[in-house]
C-alpha cells in the first residue's frame, strides 16, 4: 500500500476500495468481541506504519493544499467514453483472450456457487462490482454532469477494471480445484493462454515499431501538445540520444494540474500553461546551480519580462542578486512570473522555502523504510533459525 502511494496516489485509493469489503467481512462475520478489538488494533497499527512510510508525500501535499489554492486535475465531462465498453475497450481486449477469461471466471464461479466459501463469494461479488463500474452499465454521462468532487476525481471509469482484472485472475487460479479432473482445469490450457497472450503483445509491439520506422511522424500530436522539432527525423533522433532531456524538450504536453490559482479565469488553463510556460521556455536559459533553479536572459531595455516559471506561496525569487517582494512580481492566473528586467544580462534565482517539517518528514520516511527492511530481514532470519532448530532436534531424536 505504501509503495503504491509513493508511486500513484489514486491507485492506492483503488487498493483501499479493494480491501474494504474483505475487512468488513472479517470484522462482522463470525468474530468475537476480542477478535474485533485485535482487528481494529492491527488496522490502527497498519495505518500508523503507512503514515510513517509515506510522510514525505502526504505532509507535502497537506502543506501545498493549505498554503495555496491549487488547480484541480482535469475534469472529464465525457466519462461515458472512457469505459471498457466505450472508446477504452482496449483495456479488456489486450490480450484478446481476456474477455474469455472473464467469462470463464464468472460462469465457472456461478456454476459451483453453493460450494464456494464465503470469502470466495465475496471476491467474486467484488470483481463483478468493479467490472460493472468500469463499463457503461453505470450512467457515467449523468454522473459526470453532477459536478461532484468525488466523481470528478475518478476521471476515467476504466480505472475500475484494474482491480477487477486482479480479482478475476486470482479467482481463476482459486477456481481450478473446484473443477479438478475437468478438461478446462488442465494446466496445458494455462500454458496455451499465456503463450497466445504474450504472442499478441509481441505482435502489437512489432507493428508499432514498423510504424515507427516507416512513418515520418515519430509521435501523433494531440490536444495541448507542443512540438518544437524542426522535423520528425530530429524528434526521432532525440529519443536515441544519450541526453534524454532532448526528447522531453522537443515534445511537451500542457499539464496545469496542481498549479496555484491566483485568480479565477474563463480561459482554458491548458492553453494558459502552454502559452506562459512551454512557449516561453526558449526565451531563457535554465540551469540548476547550488540546488536552485537559475534563469538567464538578455534584456533589450528596462521592461516587464514574462518568465516560464511558477510561483507558489513559499517560492523565493532573487533578481540580479536582489530579493524580490510581492510588489516586485506580477503573477498570472496560474502563477506564471513576470519581473522588471534590466537592459543587458539578467539572472533570476528561484528557490523554495520549504516548511520546517519537510526535511524531517523526508528523513522519517527514509528511516522508516530502512527499519521496515531490517525488521523483515530479522524476522525471516529468526523464522529460518527456528525451522532449522526443529529439523536438527527431529534428527537427534531419530538418532537416539
Amino acid at each position: 500500500m505504501a509503495v503504491l502511494f509513493q508511486i500513484h496516489v489514486f491507485s492506492s485509493i483503488l487498493l483501499v476500495l479493494l480491501y474494504v469489503p474483505f475487512f468488513l467481512r472479517a470484522f462482522f462475520v463470525g468474530t468475537s468481541g476480542e477478535e474485533k478489538r485485535q482487528l481494529v488494533l492491527r488496522l490502527a497499527g497498519a495505518i500508523g506504519i503507512f503514515l510513517l512510510l509515506t510522510a514525505n508525500i502526504w505532509l507535502g501535499m497537506l502543506d501545498l493544499y493549505t498554503s495555496n489554492t491549487l488547480i484541480a486535475p482535469f475534469v472529464n465531462r465525457n466519462m461515458q467514453n472512457n469505459t471498457i465498453t466505450g472508446t477504452s475497450s482496449y483495456w479488456w481486449t489486450t490480450p484478446y483472450l481476456l474477455p474469455i477469461l472473464c467469462a470463464l471466471f464468472f460462469c465457472g464461479a456461478i456454476r459451483v456457487w453453493p460450494r464456494l466459501s464465503g470469502g470466495f463469494k465475496l471476491m467474486t461479488a467484488a470483481a463483478a462490482v468493479f467490472f460493472v463500474l468500469s463499463s457503461n452499465a453505470i450512467p457515467w454521462q449523468w454522473l459526470g454532469s453532477l459536478d461532484n468532487g468525488v466523481i470528478n476525481l475518478l476521471q476515467f471509469p476504466f480505472r475500475f477494471f484494474v482491480p477487477a482484472t486482479i480479482l478475476i485472475l486470482v479467482g481463476l487460479c482459486l477456481l481450478v480445484p473446484y473443477y479438478r479432473g475437468k478438461p478446462l482445469a488442465n494446466p496445458r490450457w494455462f500454458v496455451l493462454v499465456l503463450v497466445l497472450s504474450i504472442g499478441q503483445i509481441l505482435i502489437q509491439n512489432t507493428v508499432k515499431m514498423q510504424d515507427w520506422h516507416s512513418d515520418e511522424a515519430a509521435v501523433s500530436l494531440r490536444n495541448h501538445t507542443y512540438l518544437s522539432a524542426e522535423s520528425e527525423a530530429q524528434l526521432k533522433e532525440a529519443y536515441f540520444s544519450k541526453d534524454k532531456s532532448l526528447a522531453l524538450a522537443l515534445y511537451q504536453r500542457s499539464t496545469p494540474d496542481y498549479l496555484p490559482l491566483y485568480q479565477e479565469t474563463k480561459k482554458n488553463k491548458y492553453n494558459l500553461y502552454g502559452e506562459e510556460i512551454i512557449e516561453k521556455n526558449d526565451t531563457v536559459a535554465k540551469t540548476v546551480e547550488n540546488g536552485k533553479l537559475t534563469l538567464r536572459w538578455q534584456g533589450d531595455q528596462e521592461a516587464w519580462k514574462a518568465l516560464p516559471i511558477i510561483n507558489y506561496r513559499y517560492t523565493e525569487l532573487t533578481l540580479n542578486q536582489q530579493p524580490l517582494t510581492e510588489k516586485d512580481v506580477s503573477l498570472s492566473a496560474i502563477g506564471a512570473v513576470s519581473v522588471q528586467q534590466q537592459a543587458g544580462e539578467n539572472v533570476l534565482v528561484v528557490d523554495y522555502d520549504a516548511p520546517w517539517f519537510f526535511d524531517g518528514a523526508l528523513w522519517l520516511t527514509i528511516i522508516s523504510w530502512l527499519a521496515l527492511l531490517i525488521g523483515f530481514i530479522s524476522w525471516k532470519t529468526r523464522q529460518l533459525y527456528r525451522r532449522r532448530r526443529k529439523v536438527v532436534q527431529a534428527l537427534l531424536k531419530e538418532s537416539e
